[in-house]
């Protein structure tokens, strides 16, 4: 049994380096003794829909982690979530300006979905921490991409401490 894991980028590494380790193995005729299983906490999404239905299929048993404050994992598949994430006093896109606004929409419009999460839901998705009256969005960002925060959760959910 092969256990592949990472977070964040190495969570993306860790969709790449399964799928490629697979076709090197089945290359060499050495699959018949070795399982795959990737395991991900935070990771972006890394490819298109074909991607993802070829991972899902090797790798039906993969395990995502993800924080739902989390933009990381989100970043790419889920633009419109992302815009009304954080309340107040977060802003929205367009309030960055309209430049940025048109960026964005540009950006959604030239991708429709071609991203997409390697995950077939369910991911195991956990809420992560919002603060009353959220003032510094990078402090809230990083707390919630935190790798602290998903070997928290994990401890908890593992009753391992």
């Amino acid at each position: 049994n092969l256990l592949v894991t990472g977070h964040s980028l190495g969570g993306a590494l860790t969709q790449l380096a399964s799928q490629w380790l697979y076709n090197q193995l089945v290359q060499t005729g050495h699959l018949a003794n070795v399982h795959i299983t990737p395991m991900t906490f935070a990771a972006p999404t890394t490819g298109n829909q074909q991607f993802s239905a070829l991972f899902q299929t090797t790798f039906p048993d993969n395990y995502a982690c993800v924080n739902e404050h989390d933009i990381v994992p989100r970043a790419w598949w889920d633009f419109h979530a992302l815009q009304s994430m954080y309340p107040r006093p977060g802003q929205t896109i367009a309030e960055f300006g309209v430049a940025a606004a048109a960026a964005v929409a540009i950006y959604k419009a030239s991708t429709g979905n071609v991203y997409r999460p390697v995950t077939a839901p369910p991911m195991d998705m956990f809420p992560g921490w919002m603060p009353q009256a959220p003032d510094k969005f990078a402090h809230t960002m990083e707390v919630n991409h935190g790798i602290d925060t998903y070997r928290d959760y994990i401890r908890v959910k593992t009753n391992i401490y």
